[in-house]
């Protein structure tokens, strides 16, 4: 399957003053498919270690950090020698905290030559190594396959091509197809294994399958990895989340978890999960003022799942509402759609997302951006019904210059609110 972030990695290669590259995300994202295929198609040798399981592999770092007697000790056990025409991959790299170590000795000994580690957040957040290689390694994240990526499986190259011109006009007239797309996408979600099974097969049950085989293996990582008594509150969290996003006002709420519970109860849990790439949260803003991190209120937050497929499935959602009417999962109080819209702008780059709720919870913007020293409110909706109650309170009371509304509705642009059809985000 073709994946966007091979065009970064691209990138990263042909930068000449390139440091040893962490690739981050949550397990089963795909990372370890997307380096083999980046270095069998970029690079003569392809030299991969995986440290899940190899004790051999891990004593070559046990010694020191001699970067010469390291590449001798890894080409023997690659079986060639590896040298700038090499791209060295290390998987699973969070189980050799030393591994994570000797990228600083890469960086400073041997920047000529390309390398990668990647490895479950868990591992790399709770490394027993000796310390990480701050501002010697460069981090490129990777999610779950993204709408346009999950067209490009389905082999509709034409698509994606009219969803990046922002021809308004062909999506429209093509608007019954990209819509059936976009619901199903919502119950597969992009999980590659359930992408791939699911462009072959078609089978919507067996998509359930694959993915509660998927969160059976996140609760066993938290299982493994859960510290100083923290697995029963990272199971509350995390078995929480379909429930909070639901609720009208979508603002966490620890007493929800737990009677007279507060953040000092919650918050390694929280961190445990973020760590590990599995949930995102988005602050509050006090202020519609630049820059909107400066107004950011952490004690009031939202949090979304990884994936969409996910967090229908956590939901019980039936594939019967993928021939539904316009108000998709409406009884899901539009967190579906939310948390398709907040995976989409994550994989467009904006990692600046917030929201804003005023104090007595009346208006409410469900997410915010910069763009162009603007401040940018996005109002989400599940259906065409375009009325926007907090959004217009908004615009007045902040004098807001440019506002985006993703729903169902075909585009539109006003002086101030661009409608634009959700699945062309």
């Amino acid at each position: 399957m073709k994946r966007q972030i091979f065009d970064k990695l691209v990138k990263w290669k042909e930068n000449p003053n390139k440091k040893p590259l962490v690739l981050e995300g949550a397990r089963q994202v795909g990372k370890t498919y997307i380096v083999r295929e980046f270095g069998e198609k970029e690079y003569k040798k392809f030299a991969y270690f995986n440290f899940d399981g190899n004790i051999a592999l891990r004593n070559i770092f046990e010694m020191d950090y001699n970067v010469d007697r390291i590449l001798m000790a890894l080409s023997a056990e690659i079986g060639f020698k590896i040298d700038e025409d090499t791209l060295v991959f290390f998987d699973e790299v969070q189980v050799c905290g030393k591994a994570i170590t000797s990228l600083k000795y890469f960086c400073e000994e041997k920047r000529n030559l390309h390398v990668i580690a990647a490895g479950s957040l868990l591992g790399l957040s709770y490394s027993d190594g000796t310390g990480f290689p701050v501002g010697k390694v460069e981090f490129l994240k990777m999610y779950p396959l993204s709408f346009r990526e999950y067209l490009l499986a389905e082999k509709e190259d034409l698509l994606v091509e009219i969803l990046d011109k922002r021809d308004y006009e062909l999506i429209r007239a093509l608007k019954n197809k990209l819509e059936k797309y976009f619901k199903i996408y919502c119950f597969v979600g992009g999980m590659p294994e359930v992408v791939e099974n699911f462009i072959i097969n078609k089978d919507f049950e067996y998509v359930r399958k694959i993915q509660n085989s998927i969160l059976k293996s996140y609760d066993l990582d938290f299982s493994k990895h859960a510290r100083n008594g923290q697995l029963e509150k990272i199971r509350m969290i995390w078995n929480a989340i379909p429930t909070e996003l639901a609720k009208d006002n979508k603002k966490f709420k620890y007493s929800d978890l737990k009677k007279n519970s507060r953040a000092k109860d919650f918050e390694n849990a929280i961190q445990f999960l973020k760590d590990a790439g599995l949930i995102y949260t988005i602050n509050n803003i006090k202020k519609f003022q630049i820059p909107i991190t400066s107004y950011v209120d952490n004690s009031c937050f939202k949090m979304y799942m990884l994936d969409v497929g996910l967090l229908s499935n956590m939901n019980h959602v039936s594939a019967k509402i993928i021939n539904s009417e316009n108000d998709l999962f409406v009884e899901y109080k539009g967190s579906i759609a939310e948390q398709f819209v907040l995976t989409e702008l994550l994989c467009c780059g904006e990692d600046n997302v917030t929201y804003h709720i005023d104090e007595n919870s009346r208006n409410q913007i469900d997410f915010i951006i910069e763009q162009d020293g603007n401040i940018v409110p996005i109002e989400v909706k599940s259906g065409i019904n375009l009325k926007s109650k907090s959004l217009n309170n908004t615009i007045l009371k902040y004098n807001i210059k440019k506002a985006i509304r993703y729903s169902l509705a075909d585009y539109k642009q006003n002086d101030i609110v661009e409608d634009i059809p959700i699945y062309s985000i």
